[in-house]
C-alpha cells in the first residue's frame, strides 16, 4: 500500500505539554531522530535557559522539530548536535550537522526555512543560518528570555 500522506513538521503537535521546560522534549526528538534516521543525535541543554525558556517551550519545540526533520530528510548527515545554552543574557539554539550542507544564495524548494524564519520572528529572536556545499549546516537562533 502507498506511504500516508506526509504532515508538515510545523503542524505536528509535541508529544511534551508545551508549558513545561523543553529540555526533555529535545531529548526524546533527539531519540526519535536517531530511531528513524540513524543519524547520532547529541544533546546538550543548560537547566538555565531551558527553565528560562518554559512559557515558550512548544514554540521551542517546534523549531527543534522542524530542524531535525530538515536534517534528516535532506543532509545525508552522520552526526547532528542540538544545544540549548545561555549566550550573553539570552538563550542559544543551535542545531549543526555534518551533511552535504547547501548553498544558500539558491532558492528552496521546501517550507522549512521560511516556518523556521517566521517562528522566530514570532518570538521576537533571531536566526543565523550558515551553510556551504559539503561543508553541514548550522542553524543559530537566539531568543530573549
Amino acid at each position: 500500500p502507498p506511504p500516508p500522506p506526509r504532515t508538515p513538521a510545523c503542524r505536528l503537535r509535541p508529544r511534551v505539554a508545551g508549558d513545561r521546560q523543553p529540555g526533555p522534549a529535545i531529548e526524546q526528538l533527539a531519540a526519535e531522530t536517531e530511531e528513524k534516521s540513524e543519524i547520532t543525535v547529541a544533546v546538550e541543554v543548560d537547566a538555565k535557559p531551558s527553565a528560562e525558556l518554559t512559557g515558550v517551550a512548544g514554540d521551542v519545540i517546534q523549531l527543534v522539530r522542524e530542524s531535525l526533520s530538515n536534517v534528516a530528510r535532506h543532509s545525508g548527515a552522520a552526526t547532528c548536535r542540538v544545544s540549548l545554552l545561555r549566550s550573553d543574557g539570552a538563550a542559544q539554539l543551535v542545531v549543526e550537522d555534518d551533511g552535504r550542507g547547501f548553498d544558500l544564495s539558491q532558492p528552496s524548494s521546501g517550507q522549512g526555512i521560511g516556518n523556521l524564519r517566521n517562528r522566530v520572528s514570532r518570538l521576537n529572536g533571531k536566526l543565523l543560518l550558515t551553510s556551504s556545499p559539503g561543508e553541514g549546516t548550522r542553524l543559530e537562533v537566539i531568543l530573549p528570555f
